[in-house]
């Protein structure tokens, strides 16, 4: 597992991955990859203990648990901003692994930093336009129901619309910084760079309990969503547009129509249905994803 002699040579469309993955070529041992991941789990676990015992220490046993199970329901706007927060401890912990194992910063991860917020509102805004758009017409399915107030989300939105960009931010930090950098400095093959971050993002994804016998089309859906981001990253040498696409998708669920259950709390409308009933839902998901990759590639030129 020593270094490859030379760097791979990203070619054709994919040429600025290389100066992405540069600052991993000195330590993109496979072993640094792997101890990351362990790191990262044994830091999350201490973190969770330590946060729990915060919060009860802060808001006393009762109310501290109460406030806890809000959180991980998100069924409030209290609820799912607190949840968003506390999930910005995961990025927090992983990057604290970057920097014990490889001595990389956060700056080393994003890539070109010229490009971030550029990128990311290029790939951003087409996603939030597309479901604007449709909300009107996806409400009017029986399914549908009303949720929170429109005043409230107004209230609401700024703050929770900041964490979802950093949660973003903190998700593809892992997979399309950390991952494919590592991979894209001993590997040429897409299939590796790409595909492997993608599995692994699928498979940590999982599947939500209410698609039912729909689960691998949801896996599939979390492994496309996976390849579109790396694609946009490696064109683009920077995380900015995968940070955008993600932002985008994760604003449609949490604040337009989210699936009645969890993280529902900002939602304007929830969507009461179950297994197959979910079928034209999640192909309406696959279109919503191949739009979205699609105009950021036309509107950044790649």
């Amino acid at each position: 597992f020593d270094l490859p002699d030379a760097p791979p040579d990203h070619a054709g469309g994919y040429a600025p991955l290389t100066a992405f993955a540069a600052p991993a070529r000195e330590k993109s041992e496979l072993w640094r990859i792997f101890a990351v991941l362990m790191l990262t789990m044994l830091l999350t676990d201490l973190a969770d203990g330590l946060i729990v015992q915060a919060v009860k220490a802060a808001l006393g046993p009762v109310f501290g648990a109460v406030a806890l199970v809000n959180v991980n329901l998100g069924l409030t706007p209290f609820g799912v901003t607190g949840g968003l927060a506390l999930a910005l401890k995961g990025g927090a912990v992983f990057l604290l692994a970057v920097v014990l194992v490889t001595g990389r910063g956060l700056g080393s991860l994003l890539g070109a930093r010229a490009r971030l917020w550029h990128d990311g509102w290029r790939a951003f805004w087409p996603m939030a336009a597309l479901g604007l758009a449709l909300l009107p017409v996806l409400a009017r399915d029986q399914a549908v129901s009303p949720g929170l107030g429109l005043g409230t989300l107004v209230l609401w939105a700024p703050a929770a619309m900041g964490l979802v960009v950093a949660l973003a931010l903190a998700t593809e930090t892992v997979f399309r910084g950390f991952l494919q950098q590592q991979l894209a400095a001993r590997w040429q093959a897409s299939w590796i760079w790409m595909g492997l971050p993608a599995a692994l993002f699928a498979l940590l994804q999982g599947a939500p309990p209410a698609v039912g016998s729909l689960a691998p089309l949801s896996l599939l859906w979390s492994l496309a969503y996976a390849a579109a981001a790396a694609d946009l990253t490696a064109r683009t040498g920077s995380l900015g547009a995968a940070i955008g696409l993600q932002a985008g998708i994760q604003a449609q669920s949490l604040f337009l129509i989210g699936l009645k259950g969890p993280m529902t709390g900002l939602a304007l409308y929830t969507l009461d249905a179950r297994g197959a009933a979910l079928a034209p839902w999640m192909a309406a998901d696959f279109l919503t994803l191949l739009i979205g990759w699609l105009a950021a590639r036309v509107l950044l030129r790649v």
